[in-house]
């Protein structure tokens, strides 16, 4: 009896040693496989200055793209998301549209590599909106618009300006012309006057 038992005692402290890491093996497989959120961009609780163009989550381990979702509500209720999702790896990234200033909520479920959903949410501010292309269009036309008037009416001026240096001129030319031509008339009554007072004295 007493061989018998210095036997079974390595055999049970044996088997016992075996049970103990079975399960803790299969207490721990299920904490390992399970995927986490490490981070995102705009993380959570920030407030940015611009709407951003994008929406990254970033997770500990890859994430299966069948499954996933991210719905992004802006601050008037309606979806931010443009377009489909992407996954990468580790991180999922979400397009969005700019949807004003306010708080946008975020509401995520993703599926981690062995099949395991997992999901959260998260909130970020924007406090101002880039001006939209429309605004920016309109804005730049106008100063286009003003810089044609201003063009045309300093166009419009030069030829008034060459018009008047012409009558300038023109009047300069005429009081230079005025002295000559007294002259000339002068001289042509002087010759009249000497021809006749010679003929009277012909005459005589």
């Amino acid at each position: 009896m007493a061989t018998h038992r210095h036997l079974l005692t390595p055999v049970l402290a044996a088997l016992a040693a075996l049970l103990a890491t079975a399960a803790l093996t299969f207490s721990a497989a299920p904490a390992l496989a399970h995927s986490e959120l490490v981070g995102s961009t705009p993380a959570d609780g920030d407030v940015v200055d611009a709407a951003p163009t994008e929406l990254v989550l970033e997770f500990n381990e890859n994430i299966q793209e069948l499954g996933t979702e991210v719905v992004v509500t802006g601050p008037d209720g309606a979806s931010a998301a443009d377009g489909d999702l992407a996954v990468d790896g580790e991180l999922v990234t979400q397009p969005l549209v700019d949807g004003g200033a306010g708080t946008y909520t975020v509401v995520w479920r993703a599926v981690s590599a062995d099949g395991h959903p997992i999901s959260g949410e998260l909130a970020y501010e924007v406090t101002a909106v880039e001006e939209t292309t429309e605004e920016t269009t309109e804005a730049e036309e106008t100063a286009e618009e003003t810089t044609a008037e201003d063009t045309g009416a300093e166009g419009s001026s030069e030829p008034a300006a060459t018009t008047a240096d012409a009558a300038d001129e023109a009047d300069e030319g005429s009081s230079s012309v005025l002295p000559v031509v007294a002259g000339i008339a002068v001289l042509a009554a002087v010759v009249v006057a000497v021809v006749l007072v010679m003929r009277r004295r012909q005459a005589r």
